[in-house]
């Protein structure tokens, strides 16, 4: 493959890893495996598990198939694409130095994608809000699925129709908040107010300790009642952290014309433009690339 520019030393400022399976257990002392993130099968989906609490999809991270073909998002990597379903440099380091021999790529600065970053985000379930939007979230089961696949429940939940619309009234109060805070302005105060009231609606039940093997003592937490509604009041409660604390400078919304996706800049200068440097970055320099090499 030819490389990008010879004799020029490139360095990706924008790239993820996406985490083995093994990756912590292989590390463990032994005994302790489940006390550290591991992989395990919930519902038939793989997603990460530490001490018995389910916190994201283990998912590919990526749009490369194994034989190098890129998929579109919504069949790969946001449909159910798993780690044995992506190319190996996406999770394996040995690999991906081969492909950045192959590019010419000397450095890259490297992301989680699952661990650390909480990959799910309610915001980003209505896609191409450029366009008037395209919703993900069209029924109740996709609410419940989406919830367990992004940690906030132990186990696909059954929600109800009044669950899709608190959802989706809540989710358009924090885009709100996000919108007001990339314009630099101030946010519709009832949607202050909506967000405000889901972060105190529905806290999760308080932990008990309880004797455990020999006497060793244990917390444990009873399943919420309302499994939903505790769900949206953490999702509410993560809101009111990120929009009314410094983190806000973070938070950012893809420049590219056709994509629109709300991210969380994790870059030390906190001036990065595109949600993805390898989809939305990549299409608007070679979009910027044509405009140049145009015939005037």
């Amino acid at each position: 493959m030819a490389k990008l520019a010879e004799g020029i030393r490139i360095v990706d400022a924008d790239s993820h890893m996406t985490e083995r399976h093994d990756l912590f257990t292989s590390r463990a002392p032994k005994g302790l495996e489940d006390k550290v993130p591991h992989v395990e099968k919930v519902d038939g989906v793989d997603m990460w598990v530490i001490d018995g609490h389910t916190f994201g999809k283990a998912g590919s991270g990526g749009t490369i198939d194994l034989e190098g073909n890129k998929h579109p998002w919504t069949d790969s990597q946001g449909g159910d694409w798993g780690i044995d379903d992506v190319h190996r440099s996406a999770w394996d380091a040995t690999a991906r130095l081969e492909i950045m021999d192959d590019f010419g790529i000397e450095f890259q600065v490297i992301y989680p994608n699952s661990i650390g970053l909480g990959g799910q985000n309610l915001v980003n379930t209505v896609r191409e809000r450029w366009d008037g939007g395209r919703e993900l979230l069209t029924s109740p089961a996709h609410l419940g699925a989406w919830l367990h696949r992004a940690g906030l429940t132990d186990a696909t939940v059954t929600a109800t129709g009044r669950d899709l619309d608190d959802a989706r009234t809540l989710r358009e109060a924090l885009d709100e908040g996000v919108r007001a805070t990339v314009d630099a302005r101030a946010a519709d105060a009832g949607a202050v107010d909506l967000i405000n009231a889901w972060a105190t609606k529905a806290p999760p039940p308080p932990a008990s300790l309880l004797p455990g093997p020999h006497g060793v003592l244990h917390a444990e937490r009873p399943a919420p009642a309302r499994p939903v509604a505790t769900a949206l009041t953490a999702i509410a409660e993560d809101g009111v952290l990120l929009l009314g604390t410094d983190d806000r400078t973070r938070i950012h919304i893809c420049a590219s014309p056709d994509c629109s996706v709300r991210f969380f800049d994790l870059s030390q200068g906190r001036r990065r433009q595109w949600c993805s440097m390898q989809r939305c970055g990549n299409r608007a320099k070679a979009r910027a690339h044509r405009r140049r090499s145009k015939p005037t």
